[in-house]
């Protein structure tokens, strides 16, 4: 299913429904103990390069930090400006980076927000690459990687 086929259905939930969502989910994650056996490729592991920060930071630019920015706009929650904040905890007090809550919020078809709040030009779905890199990333830990882009 495509990620724009039916975005008014996609905000119906009250948001501090979708924090109750994300504390549980993240925290259930968390839990999961080890990896079985054969879940991992061992020899795709060899030849796939892992992601840095330098390989989404187009994307955060150009799909993100038109209000995750510094200062914030558009009600936007925190700022995706430079590497560290990845790490950042956040909710506060939820012993969970960032990085965890944003893949959540992706996969979850949440981000990027679609909802007019007269944002000219009006911001654009993920493409479903890019959705594919951002979320891959995230749930790596969104490691710094060998680039300097920040």
């Amino acid at each position: 299913m495509s990620r724009s086929a039916a975005p008014e259905a996609k905000r119906t939930k009250p948001v501090w429904q979708l924090f109750a969502a994300v504390s549980l989910a993240v925290g259930a994650s968390s839990c999961s103990g080890q990896a079985g056996e054969g879940d991992t490729n061992e020899a795709d592991a060899g030849t796939q390069k892992e992601l840095g920060y330098c390989d989404v930071t187009e994307i955060l630019d150009v799909k993100c930090r038109r209000c995750h920015t510094d200062p914030l706009v558009h009600g936007a929650p925190f700022s995706l400006e430079g590497f560290a904040v990845m790490a950042e905890e956040y909710p506060e007090g939820s012993g969970q980076p960032r990085s965890a809550r944003m893949s959540f919020m992706i996969t979850k078809d949440f981000m990027p927000y679609r909802d007019n709040h007269n944002i000219e030009p009006p911001v654009e779905d993920l493409t479903p690459d890019e959705d594919a890199k951002l979320v891959e990333w995230l749930d790596t830990g969104a490691p710094r990687g060998s680039g300097k882009c920040d």
